[in-house]
């Protein structure tokens, strides 16, 4: 019997999951600290960013380290590592979604807001009326929330994830006999 059958399907998943709700709860917590300051007139954009990354990048790191561990010997390959990285994202979008939702019921003026903002920064001149209204209705469900933090987590976190499975990744140990 080999290492790699003593490891348990399920502590992966628990692993990912606890992971995923640290980092979750992390980036719910960075969007109402940006919320706030905004609220305050100031703007931490740049800081909330920058401790958006660097939590992004120490706690998946560090659940990665844990389960690459918990392999022993028979090694932790690099799409072992991508994909424990995106099982932990899945978690992790589930709550920065419904984080997002649970502000928007809390202040929809500041979500209309974040759309003008994010659309005329993309070019688009701001929109009126019933576009506006229909947009908002759209992106104020709770379904599209949440599928869209899951997507976000899921391509921030595979990006990242490439870097990060690069050095956690270990071969298995040759045994010597």
């Amino acid at each position: 019997m080999t290492d790699t059958q003593h490891i348990n399907p399920r502590s992966k998943q628990r692993e990912a999951a606890t992971g995923g709700f640290i980092l979750g709860v992390w980036l719910a917590g960075i969007s109402l600290l940006s919320y706030e300051a905004d609220l305050a007139g100031r703007q931490l954009g740049m800081i909330a960013n920058i401790l958006n990354l660097a939590g992004w990048v120490v706690i998946t790191y560090i659940f990665s380290k844990r389960m690459a561990s918990s392999y022993g010997d028979a090694g932790f390959s690099f799409n072992q590592c991508m994909g424990f990285i995106l099982l932990m994202m899945l978690f992790a979008g589930f709550l920065h979604g419904g984080a997002q939702w649970a502000l928007y019921i809390h202040d929809p003026e500041y979500f209309k807001t974040l759309i003008n903002t994010a659309l005329s920064e993309a070019g688009i001149s701001e929109i009126k009326g019933d576009e506006m209204v229909r947009a908002t209705e759209m992106m104020a469900n709770p379904f599209v929330m949440i599928v869209s933090g899951i997507m976000t987590t899921l391509i921030y976190g595979g990006l990242t994830g490439l870097l990060i499975s690069a050095f956690v990744k270990r071969p298995p140990v040759q045994k010597q006999q």
